[in-house]
């Protein structure tokens, strides 16, 4: 019954999108999220850039993440016309995950495609790597053949080439059209990091008094038993805990000890942090940028490497610093960081343009608005 629906879908996106193509193309950027109810950072400080220096561009955002329920599947109706509507008038696209929008129709010549990926690498295996996978959160291949998963990309925002592989692997395409120069996100922490300290602090001022450990984990489709025996088993008395579960999934810990910290993200949360403790996570490879101390905690490595599937191996690419066990990583948290295996870390996988993603995907956005 789904791939019916999705035929349908389909078919009659494919039939009204040629009307939106008539109307005349516009100075206009459109920004498509699925992953987020409100613009994302990246997309704030690209508009922000682009409008520095072409005040007179237009910019849309549509971002809706996707509900399985009536009403979010009426909103995600509406904002498929809309989203149809303005990329048909638009110079540029940019999105930040797949679109339906992007890969089910036939674009005009005037539109460059931009691929904003949420990540600054692949860690985890995604896309076309891992179609039909049992624990993967993608597509099923019957699925991703129906509906062009990542097809039309102009240019993919990539972050070190070391990645570029698993990039090309997961969406499809050649190494030609990445470019790796990581994302803005990075920029915003890193000119904005005194500002976001002062702000939690003042928000959650027992924060101060001890090193803070951040907990990132990624989503999974089982119960996350793994990720709560570390909550249970931390060293409170030490450390203070922010635990930032995947938007898709809760963890099924409660504890007065712990911070949620629900005004902030995963991201600015890295502005305090001491150290992040994550698993298959792409915030890892953001925490390199940021220089914040990593560690990870792999205790269903067996299993996730089996049903989802990784493109480098952690424990070769972080000696030390990767755990399948909660108690000695907690232990470790007291002892001396392995920084080495740190440094090897950020020089292989990180991009050499950290702090200038902003400018430069700015100027491949005005250079190719200005040759079309």
């Amino acid at each position: 019954m789904t791939l019916i629906f999705l035929h349908l879908g389909k078919f009659l996106m494919r039939i009204i999108y040629p009307f939106f193509k008539i109307l005349p193309t516009q100075n206009k950027i459109i920004f498509l999220s699925r992953q987020f109810n409100e613009p994302p950072i990246d997309f704030l400080m690209l508009e922000s850039e682009i409008i520095k220096r072409r005040p007179n561009t237009k910019i849309v955002m549509i971002c809706e993440r996707i509900e399985t329920t009536p009403l979010g599947v009426i909103r995600f109706i509406q904002g498929s016309l809309r989203g149809m509507y303005h990329v048909a008038t638009s110079q540029v696209a940019i999105l930040d995950t797949y679109s339906p929008v992007i890969s089910l129709l036939n674009h005009k010549s005037t539109l460059t495609v931009i691929q904003l990926w949420h990540a600054m690498g692949k860690i985890k295996k995604s896309g076309y790597s891992n179609l039909d996978s049992k624990e993967a959160v993608g597509r099923s291949s019957k699925v991703a053949n129906i509906m062009n998963m990542h097809h039309g990309y102009d240019l993919i925002i990539a972050g070190g080439k070391a990645w570029n592989q698993f990039y090309c692997e997961s969406f499809g395409v050649e190494e030609d059209i990445l470019y790796n120069v990581g994302l803005p996100r990075i920029d915003y922490i890193l000119q904005n990091r005194q500002i976001l300290k002062q702000k939690i602090f003042d928000k959650y001022p027992k924060l101060k008094e001890k090193p803070i450990v951040l907990y990132a984990p990624t989503h999974r489709k089982k119960r996350d038993d793994g990720c709560s025996k570390f909550i249970r088993q931390f060293d409170f008395n030490k450390f203070n805990l922010i635990v930032k579960s995947h938007p898709n999934q809760k963890l099924d810990v409660e504890t007065i000890q712990l911070f949620i910290l629900p005004e902030f993200s995963t991201i600015e949360c890295l502005a305090i942090a001491d150290f992040l403790v994550t698993d298959y996570s792409g915030i890892s490879i953001e925490a390199a940028a940021l220089d914040v101390k990593t560690y990870y905690y792999l205790y269903d490595y067996e299993y996730y490497t089996e049903k989802n599937g990784v493109n480098i191996d952690l424990f070769k690419e972080m000696p030390g610093c990767v755990f399948t066990v909660a108690k000695p990583l907690i232990k470790a948290l007291d002892l001396e960081y392995p920084a080495a295996s740190f440094k090897n870390y950020q020089a292989k996988f990180l991009p050499d343009t950290i702090g200038q993603s902003t400018q430069l995907i700015t100027d491949r956005i005005i250079e190719n608005m200005e040759a079309r």
